[in-house]
C-alpha cells in the first residue's frame, strides 16, 4: 500500500510555479529576498508572525476551554493540516511551499467559539459571516497595523476556498491543485483528530458515538494509521485520475460516511451558552468602545478574551485594555467604517 518511488511527482504538470506569484502591491519591505520563493516567504515572513496565527492557540477547535491540555485547539489543528497537506503535495509533485502557506493561514479567520461564533456574528451583520472570507480580509486589511501582509493572490485564494462545512469535498474552477490539497487535508486533519478528542477521551456517551467508531475503525486502529492510509489513498486516486481528488477510492467512500456522522457529534459538543456570552460582550463593546464596528472587534478576539470580559459583573474600559484586541484598536478605528466583513476583495 505504500507509495513507491516511481509514483512520486506524477502531478508535477499541475504544479503552481513560483513565477506565477503575484502580490497586490509590488513594493514590499517585508520580503527578505525579492522575487524568490514567494510562497515560502508568505508562510515564514507574513502568515507565521501574524497576530492571527498567534491567537490560534486560544481558539476553539471543537471543545471550548478544555481542561485536558492534549485536546486540540486551532493552532494544533493547523499544525496537523500543514503536515498532511505538505506530505501529499510532495508526493504528487506540487508546490509544497504554496501548500504550506495556505495551510498555515487557512483558519486565521476563525472567531471565538468556532462555528457558534460565526453564527452569532452572522446574526449581528444580517448576512453570512464565514471564517475563510474573514481570514483573507484579516491578512489583507487588518494585519500589520491595518496595512495587511501583502500575501500572494495564490495563497489568499487557497485560504478562501479551503472550507466546505458539511458539503462535498469538491474542487471549484478557481482552485489550484495546491488549494485542492489544502482543502482535503483540512478535512482529514479535523475529522481524524476530532474523533480522538470527542470519542477516545470519552467526552460523549458511547451509545452516541458507536456509528462513527465502527466506520472510522475501518480506516485503521489509531489516528496515525488512519491518517497515513488516507494520505496514500488520496495520492493513489489523484495519480490515477490525473487531478487532485478524493472521491472514488474505498477510503474516500468510508470517509464520506464518517464526515456527516462527525457533524452530528459536533452539534452535541458546541459550547452551551456561547451565543449569550458573546452577546453580552457585543453589547459592552457597542456601548463603550466608540468608532468601530463591534462585530469586527469580536471577530478579532479569542475565546479567552470573550470569557474574561463576560465574567465581569461590571464592565470597565480597563478590562477591555487587557484583551488581545486592545492594542489593535487604534488602527482598527482607522479602517473604513463600512468595511464589509463578508467580502474577501480578491478581484485584483
Amino acid at each position: 500500500m505504500r507509495i513507491e518511488l516511481e509514483e512520486l511527482g506524477n502531478l508535477s504538470h499541475l504544479r503552481t510555479d513560483d513565477g506565477e506569484a503575484r502580490r497586490r502591491y509590488v513594493e514590499d519591505e517585508d520580503l527578505v529576498i525579492s522575487d524568490h520563493q514567494p510562497y515560502r516567504q508568505d508562510a515564514d515572513t507574513k502568515i507565521g508572525p501574524s497576530k492571527a496565527s498567534r491567537q490560534l492557540q486560544f481558539k476553539t477547535q471543537v471543545v471550548s476551554s478544555p481542561q485536558n491540555g492534549l485536546i486540540r485547539n486551532r493552532a494544533s489543528h493547523t499544525m496537523e493540516v500543514v503536515s498532511i497537506a505538505t506530505m501529499i503535495a510532495d508526493i504528487l509533485g506540487l508546490n509544497v511551499d504554496l501548500v504550506r502557506a495556505m495551510s498555515m493561514g487557512h483558519d486565521g479567520g476563525h472567531v471565538p467559539f468556532g462555528h457558534v461564533g460565526e453564527k452569532f456574528l452572522s446574526s449581528c451583520l444580517g448576512k453570512e459571516f464565514r471564517h475563510e472570507v474573514f481570514g483573507v480580509i484579516r491578512l489583507q486589511r487588518i494585519e500589520r497595523l491595518g496595512k495587511g501582509v501583502n500575501a500572494t493572490h495564490q495563497t489568499l485564494s487557497g485560504i478562501l476556498y479551503h472550507s466546505r462545512g458539511n458539503g462535498e469535498m469538491n474542487s471549484v474552477r478557481q482552485m489550484s491543485a495546491e488549494a485542492s490539497v489544502t482543502m482535503i487535508a483540512d478535512k482529514i486533519g479535523f475529522i481524524t483528530s476530532d474523533y480522538n478528542d470527542l470519542v477516545k477521551r470519552r467526552l460523549l456517551p458511547e451509545d452516541e458515538t458507536r456509528n462513527v467508531t465502527e466506520l472510522i475503525n475501518q480506516l485503521g486502529r489509531y489516528q496515525r494509521e488512519r491518517v497515513n492510509r488516507l494520505i496514500m489513498a488520496i495520492c493513489r486516486e489523484s495519480i490515477l485520475a490525473g487531478r487532485v481528488c478524493f472521491e472514488n477510492s474505498p477510503e474516500a467512500r468510508i470517509f464520506q460516511q464518517v464526515k456527516p456522522e462527525m457533524y452530528k457529534l459536533y452539534e452535541r459538543v458546541n459550547a452551551e451558552g456561547a451565543e449569550g456570552v458573546m452577546a453580552r460582550v457585543y453589547e459592552f463593546v457597542q456601548k463603550k468602545i466608540s468608532g468601530v464596528n463591534p462585530a469586527l472587534l469580536l471577530a478579532l478576539m479569542n475565546d479567552e478574551d470573550i470569557l474574561f470580559l463576560s465574567g465581569k459583573t461590571i464592565f470597565d474600559r480597563s478590562d477591555f485594555n487587557q484583551t488581545s484586541v486592545a492594542e489593535q484598536l487604534p488602527f482598527v478605528r482607522l479602517l473604513d467604517p463600512n468595511l464589509d466583513l463578508t467580502d474577501p476583495d480578491l478581484n485584483w
